[in-house]
């Protein structure tokens, strides 16, 4: 018979420990993060520059002024971009850390239960130690990895925009004298 999906990630989460509550509340919170963030990738790629609206008021203003204001626009976005990404490179990084320390403490049980005396509970407190520390380095390993892979994708993401935007300014330069009106 097979068990239920909310069943067996409710085993997980026993069978990996005390240390299963903060490697999961690591996992969703870096996974939201990186879904948030990607979200506002989209939704900067749909709206064009992150100084548009600003511009499109400003299209008397010199092409110098123009310029002046989508570079610091841009560059306040890439440090508001920067901040969200470090974030979520500290919770795919500290993922594995925490499924690492699982692991120390799984043997521990493990060897716990091998200094016991008692024959049924030794080989139960081994089992326990031994799936602990499995349980714990595969979750934090998962979150580690696929964090990972959420990051270098956001990065690239952030790369292509950041080169879109940059032309943007420079053909916006080279298009218009600098007195002449957006």
């Amino acid at each position: 018979m097979m068990n239920s999906i909310p069943g067996e990630l409710l085993r997980l989460l026993v069978d990996g420990g005390v240390l299963m509550t903060p490697l999961i509340a690591t996992g969703v919170v870096g996974f939201a993060m990186a879904f948030r963030l990607w979200r506002e990738l989209r939704r900067v790629a749909a709206n064009g520059h992150p100084a548009a609206a600003e511009l499109r008021a400003q299209s008397a203003a010199p092409a110098r002024e123009c310029v002046t204001v989508l570079t610091g626009r841009r560059v306040a976005w890439q440090m508001h971009l920067e901040r969200q990404l470090h974030f979520i490179r500290i919770m795919a990084g500290t993922a594995p850390l925490l499924g690492l320390l699982g692991t120390v403490a799984g043997m521990l049980k493990t060897f716990r239960g091998l200094s016991a005396r008692h024959g049924a509970d030794t080989m139960d407190l081994v089992a326990r130690g031994i799936s602990e520390a499995l349980v714990t380095t595969e979750v934090g390993l998962a979150f580690g990895v696929i964090g990972l892979v959420w990051l270098f994708a956001l990065k690239e993401y952030r790369d292509r925009l950041q080169e879109v935007f940059l032309t943007f300014e420079a053909r916006l330069l080279l298009n218009h004298h600098e007195e002449a009106p957006c």
